[in-house]
């Protein structure tokens, strides 16, 4: 995962594919064929702690896709 801190918000983007990112809230941009910071193709917007649980999900798809691939 890398982060870009941005005035208002923190963009997540996480090393792994849109199409396996689980986002059932709809939170998450494809990002695969944008320019960008980053090595993922999955972005999400960070900007509230009220919002961190939401966001530790979709982390927490990311490291496990990169511990079952190595």
């Amino acid at each position: 995962m890398d982060i870009v801190p941005q005035k208002s918000r923190l963009r997540l983007s996480l090393n792994m594919e849109y199409a396996d990112i689980i986002d059932p809230e709809g939170w998450c941009r494809d990002a695969s064929n944008i320019g960008k910071y980053g090595n993922g193709d999955v972005e999400v917007g960070f900007n509230n702690l009220n919002q961190l649980e939401y966001i530790m999900f979709l982390i927490q798809q990311a490291f496990d896709l990169q511990f079952v691939e190595n």
